[in-house]
């Protein structure tokens, strides 16, 4: 009888951005300058996050309006479970999608885990 050892040690731990925020910011560098290079800084922070942990979290940017229009803040919502469990990204609201996605791109996994490790306990 033959036994094969199996190593199957991969496990995917990784923070879940929204499909839909994805597709904002993609549309949002595709209607400006250096679009490549952009897509491909974009496509390298989400890998990035891939590597952060907390994988039953998803990260959603929400909208609002407020007194000045549009309002963002980015959101770390837990999957399957009510809208008490988020924890929230960015304590202000940006008044500008350029200023969220910045706030996005420039997010390290530091800040990420701090933030996470304060708001799930």
């Amino acid at each position: 009888m033959k036994a094969e050892k199996i190593n199957q040690h991969e496990t995917n731990f990784y923070a879940k951005v929204s499909p839909r925020f994805v597709n904002s910011m993609r549309g949002y560098i595709n209607n400006g300058s250096n679009r490549l290079q952009n897509n491909y800084k974009l496509t390298k922070k989400l890998e990035e996050y891939a590597r952060f942990g907390y994988d039953d979290y998803t990260i959603e940017m929400r909208q609002k309006s407020g007194p000045l229009g549009f309002e963002y803040k980015l959101y770390a919502v837990k999957d399957d479970e009510d809208a008490s469990k988020e924890v929230v990204l960015t304590k202000k609201h940006y008044t500008a999608y350029s200023k969220i996605f910045n706030r996005f791109m420039n997010l390290n996994e530091h800040d990420f885990k701090n933030i996470m490790r304060k708001y799930t306990k």
